[in-house]
């Protein structure tokens, strides 16, 4: 309910200010909407404030309140951030001048109404959002922004939107716990996280493939490993990460149901027979860089950093030749894998899951994948035992519509060049 505001006889000036005629076509005072004249509602906040200051709480209060009415879903960014700038300012106004709790509210309520909007409505910069998100004064606002983005995920597809958003959640949650909220809250803005990142990695598989990593700090106890491979499964819900020395062509760590969330991929391995261990790794998913711990139960902490050799996102990338459907990737294609020449015969016998068997033409290798198959990009992806991805993308070349990718292991972490012929 509206507060009534006190009457004022002392000027005819004053009562102009007070009550600001929001509909006129021109602005006549500083507490006019001034949208009509300079594109804003509240054209110079410096002599708004003082206009207000000569004003009681109540009036204060009348011409906040206002400015939330009217603007209450503008998708307007201009007049959003200028109603952001004003609410600041009226805010400690009303501080400085000892107002009631109620009026000092209905500015927060200005403030987080605009904060909320833009969040919407401007362009979705991570570090912009989380800015905003960081000036809302309450939790429930906070988490009415990320119940936001949860309802719209569905219907957001834009790769750079996704990568910007990611990081949102992720900054989102850890804010929310240092701030206390309720521990529902940090829970959602985690699952914003995960969804995009479900959605994110299908799309961009920026994480997926080779890197050269080095040993910043480690132990004399473990040998020291110089690359990773990470490998997404087209047949399970797991992702394989495995630690390698090259020179000495071994394993050192392996991790079989790692997790990813955002640009951050943890695993654990806990066992009574083998090394137990736990590992963290960030990626920058623009360069590629990582950096991470592995700690273990014999050894300090092992710090490493690196850089992406080759990832399964080029495979992604490029336009589709012709329109595809679930059935295009069905058939037998002749080619080469692993340098070894052959047919891939690709079938399916349940609802989304690609079955494969690759036969070399000389008989004696046989490899069975299974995977997905991507009709909007064009790309076939299909896993044999955690052990080897092949990534394919139907694509026009200089030698006519091909299937073009890549096969790579997790045991060596060698990339090979992997091309097949359509069937006519």
């Amino acid at each position: 309910m509206l507060k009534l505001g006190k009457v004022i006889s002392s000027s005819a000036l004053l009562v102009t200010l007070a009550l600001p005629q929001f509909g006129m076509a021109q602005a006549t005072g500083p507490l006019d909407d001034g949208v009509a004249v300079c594109g804003v509602p509240v054209c110079s906040v410096v002599d708004t404030m003082a206009a207000l200051t000569e004003l009681d709480e109540n009036q204060r209060y009348n011409y906040t309140n206002k400015l939330v009415y009217t603007y209450v879903d503008s998708q307007d960014v201009k007049i959003l951030k200028n109603l952001l700038t004003a609410a600041a300012d009226i805010k400690a106004l009303t501080i400085k001048m000892g107002d009631a709790d109620w009026v000092t509210r209905e500015a927060s309520t200005l403030a987080n109404n605009s904060i909320l909007n833009l969040a919407k409505y401007d362009v979705v910069k991570a570090d912009k959002m989380l800015n905003l998100f960081k000036q809302l004064d309450n939790a429930t606002k906070r988490y009415e922004v990320i119940a936001y983005f949860q309802g719209q995920l569905n219907n957001i597809e834009n790769l750079n939107t996704l990568n910007e958003l990611v990081a949102f959640a992720e900054g989102a949650k850890d804010y929310t716990v240092q701030m206390g909220d309720e521990d529902w809250i940090p829970r959602a803005a985690a699952s914003l996280a995960s969804d995009i990142t479900i959605k994110l990695t299908a799309l961009d598989p920026a994480h997926e493939g080779v890197y050269t990593v080095s040993v910043v700090e480690g132990d004399e106890k473990i040998l020291d490993f110089d690359k990773v491979v990470v490998l997404d499964s087209s047949s399970e819900e797991n992702l394989v990460v495995n630690f390698m020395n090259s020179k000495l062509n071994t394993i050192v760590f392996s991790y079989t149901h790692s997790t990813i969330v955002g640009s951050t991929i943890k695993g654990k391995l806990v066992s009574n027979g083998s090394l137990s261990s736990k590992f963290e790794l960030k990626i920058n998913r623009a360069t590629g860089a990582i950096k991470g711990t592995i700690n273990t139960t014999r050894s300090n902490t092992i710090v490493f950093k690196g850089t992406q050799n080759f990832s399964t996102r080029t495979i992604f990338a490029g336009k589709v030749p012709y329109s595809l459907s679930a059935n295009s990737a069905i058939g037998d294609i002749k080619g080469e894998i692993l340098g070894i020449k052959g047919t891939l015969s690709v079938k399916s016998f349940l609802p989304n899951v690609y079955s494969a068997s690759f036969v070399a033409d000389n008989g004696l290798v046989v490899i069975d994948f299974q995977g997905k198959f991507f009709a909007k990009n064009g790309v076939l992806t299909l896993t044999h035992k955690n052990k080897i991805k092949l990534a394919l993308s139907l694509r026009e070349t200089a030698e006519g519509i091909m299937w073009r990718g890549v096969s790579y292991s997790t045991t060596n972490g060698k990339v090979i060049e992997a091309s097949f012929k359509p069937a006519n």
